[in-house]
């Protein structure tokens, strides 16, 4: 199926690819006028149009099985929309001083977990993370002290990626949810794009500077089977100084103790007899 170019006409699209189910794309017109659009790929079927999803459309995420569509405006709302009914399923809540800004699902399979940029006031950046079973509040977490201009998630779903606007990158590691690396001045400005490689070895940041940089990225987690060598290691190590204890010449030769059957034989002392038995008992 070909799409008419007067759906396009004049407009500027974002889209992005749901690991091959579904194409998703989000144009704005003139204004910004925040239009949303879910086409089924590859037949290109409209499976959601929503003409007033937003005021203006921010950032879009689609979660790992395709089922739901996260959508930030740039007013700060943060809405849900379930694609396969083709309908909002909730609009997350927020405070007062709080603006929803970048959005991305997990990408573990296992843990279930919506990650929204939070900026407070105008000087702090924030990780806030919605439960998708219930699209409860999990917690809330400051990670920067400028807001937060590109999010990321790896493949794997153990870091996060995120880039300031003064051009700094941060990876974090999901499980504590605590820095592993800091990128100081990737970009001499905001940095506009964030995306990890198929490994999670390095990381692409685009800037609005214009830039573009690759960042090998430390390996901060320990792998299980190197837990395992290092406990392996432990035991082998312990059992080797148990023997040099008590195979070594300071444990028992510094007392010269004879031990067991080595012991020498000694001359058994002569029984005492009072002197009125000498005769009888001690045959004198």
């Amino acid at each position: 199926m070909i799409m008419k170019p007067s759906l396009f006409a004049e407009v500027v699209c974002k889209f992005v690819f749901a690991y091959g189910f579904r194409l998703t794309l989000f144009n704005y017109i003139y204004a910004k006028d925040g239009h949303l659009r879910v086409f089924a790929w590859p037949t290109c079927q409209v499976v959601l149009d929503e003409p007033q999803a937003h005021r203006s459309i921010q950032d879009i995420d689609i979660s790992l099985d395709a089922a739901y569509l996260a959508s930030t405006a740039e007013d700060g709302a943060c809405r849900v929309w379930d694609i396969v009914k083709g309908v909002s399923v909730t609009q997350l809540q927020r405070e007062t001083d709080e603006k929803f800004g970048y959005c991305r699902f997990s990408r573990d399979g296992t843990q279930a977990f919506l990650f929204v940029s939070i900026t407070k006031g105008s000087s702090s950046g924030y990780i806030g993370v919605w439960n998708m079973m219930d699209w409860s509040k999990l917690g809330l977490k400051k990670l920067a002290d400028v807001p937060i201009s590109s999010l990321s998630v790896s493949r794997d779903g153990k870091s996060l990626g995120l880039g300031s606007i003064e051009g700094d990158v941060a990876v974090i590691l999901v499980r504590r949810m605590e820095t592993t690396q800091l990128i100081e001045n990737a970009h001499s400005s905001a940095v506009t794009v964030l995306e990890f490689s198929k490994h999670g070895r390095s990381i692409l940041s685009l800037g609005a500077d214009t830039t573009v940089r690759v960042s090998r990225l430390e390996n901060s987690e320990w792998k299980e089977w190197q837990l395992y060598l290092v406990l392996v290691g432990m035991i082998l190590l312990s059992g080797l100084l148990f023997l040099l204890f008590f195979k070594s010449s300071l444990s028992d030769d510094f007392w010269q103790l004879p031990m067991g059957r080595i012991q020498p034989a000694q001359t058994p002392e002569p029984e005492w007899c009072p002197p009125s038995n000498l005769d009888d008992t001690c045959g004198l």
